[in-house]
């Protein structure tokens, strides 16, 4: 996937459609900040809700790596969301090499 805005509000920057059933969700992405400030990104994984949710802070020009993961039961089709922001202002952030994999399992025991 080629690199990607991030956006000054929460918006998808990728996404994935599933099946019924039950999942493990791995969504993973490198962030870059271009801006002269620093900024936080926050990202989430969702279907209907929030399965898991990061932060990463960059001063100007840094790099970072985020990864979430989920567990879900899912009873119909469901398009699974990595929404993301820069939170705006003087930051520029971009995303690269922007993943979403699931894995699906016969039974779930998170903890």
């Amino acid at each position: 996937m080629a690199s990607v805005a991030v956006p000054n509000s929460s918006a998808s920057i990728a996404s994935l459609t599933l099946g019924s059933g039950n999942y493990l969700i791995f969504a993973k992405a490198w962030f870059q900040n271009g801006g002269v400030g620093t900024g936080t990104v926050t990202c989430t994984l969702n279907t209907a809700t929030k399965l898991d949710e990061m932060r990463l802070q960059l001063g100007a020009g840094v790099t970072g790596a985020a990864t979430l993961v989920g567990v879900t039961t899912l009873a119909s089709s469901t398009t699974v969301n990595l929404l993301c922001t820069d939170g705006g202002g003087i930051v520029d952030v971009t995303a690269s090499d922007v993943k979403i994999a699931a894995l699906k399992v016969e039974t779930l025991t998170a903890g």
